[in-house]
């Protein structure tokens, strides 16, 4: 799942439905560096923000930001990921959401949605951006009994008649 400021800029080739190439995750050297399809309602979303800024599709830094400066990048990163956490956060409570509203619960929201779409873990896992599987299966892990009970009731129920 692309976290919300992925360097996600509007020269990656958008084609035929995937972003190329894509670094996944971002907190650590080691995550993955892949070509990632993505759906048709993503590309619909994608293609309403192309062409509004030269060089990123959602305008959140300016068109002349220098992605080589990393200091910056984070400071801006955070700047903007608060100021947008906020926006959510008022809106969250005005709905009475009975949780606190931001952009990582989407993470976590794409995670369970694929787990419960019977995506495999390895697969999520990459998506995701984590280091290994076991980081996914950690963080997941409250999910599994409820599926694991779906899962054996409709894929491993058998009759020895």
């Amino acid at each position: 799942m692309l976290r919300f400021f992925s360097r996600f800029q509007a020269d990656f080739l958008l084609t035929s439905g995937w972003i190329r190439p894509l670094r996944v995750g971002g907190h650590a050297p080691f995550s993955p560096i892949l070509n990632l399809p993505i759906t048709t309602e993503c590309m619909k979303i994608l293609n309403r923000w192309m062409g509004r800024y030269d060089n990123f599709v959602f305008g959140l830094l300016p068109d002349e930001f220098d992605l080589d400066d990393e200091e910056k990048l984070k400071l801006t990163i955070n700047s903007r990921n608060k100021t947008m956490n906020q926006s959510l956060q008022c809106m969250g409570e005005k709905m009475e959401l009975p949780f606190r509203l931001h952009f990582h619960i989407a993470r976590h929201t794409f995670a369970s949605y694929a787990l419960n779409n019977s995506v495999d873990i390895k697969t999520i896992s990459y998506l995701m951006g984590h280091s290994t599987t076991l980081v996914t299966e950690k963080v997941y892990a409250k999910l599994f009994p409820s599926t694991l009970a779906d899962i054996v009731s409709e894929k491993l129920e058998f009759s020895f008649d």
